[in-house]
């Protein structure tokens, strides 16, 4: 019985194996439909990391799905330990316009980190400068084109949100509590 139990315990293990990719940046792709694709997750686990640069005028798109309730969580940095940029982060939903999250400068310095909890489906995630909330490239305060340059660095982890992994402690308690009065 004790073999059962480990060998299953083994294989939910190796079933559940955590996905962890880098992606590159590759211009055009500043609209929702030149989105840089960042693949689909199917594991609770899984991350990914993109390198990426933002210029004069530029919008960064890219965009994933997910096949389960997904907590998600992105933050951004400069690169190479880098100080020097200002950073607005956007999580969209598959629309491209409805926004789940947007954050501004709570990452290091002046670079943005999100989380959010969402359902299977696909997502737009999408750097730009600040001050450009409405992601096109322009200032949102003079109209002019955002004017940084600067290297950055996404890094995003898809999690089993909280109340998920509770419930399934839960029932494993349960079981072991039921196993052990049979």
């Amino acid at each position: 019985m004790k073999f059962t139990l480990v060998a299953a315990i083994a294989a939910g293990a190796l079933a559940s194996a955590a996905n962890a990719n880098l992606f590159f940046e590759s211009e055009n792709n500043d609209t929702a439909a030149a989105a840089n694709f960042l693949g689909t997750y199917t594991q609770p686990g899984d991350s990914f990391a993109v390198d990426g640069r933002l210029t004069v005028g530029d919008v960064d798109w890219f965009s994933f799905s997910v096949t389960h309730t997904t907590q998600i969580v992105a933050a951004a940095f400069g690169v190479p330990n880098s100080l020097v940029g200002d950073a607005v982060m956007t999580l969209l939903a598959g629309d491209g316009v409805t926004i789940i999250a947007q954050d501004d400068d709570s990452g290091v310095a002046l670079f943005p980190a999100l989380e959010a909890i969402v359902p299977a489906g696909t997502y737009y995630l999408v750097m730009s400068q600040y001050p450009d909330f409405d992601l096109d490239g322009l200032n949102d305060f003079t109209g002019a084109p955002v004017s940084q340059d600067f290297r950055y660095k996404i890094a995003v982890g898809l999690n089993i949100p909280g109340p998920a992994s509770a419930a399934l402690m839960g029932v494993a308690g349960l079981v072991a509590v039921r196993r052990r009065r049979a």
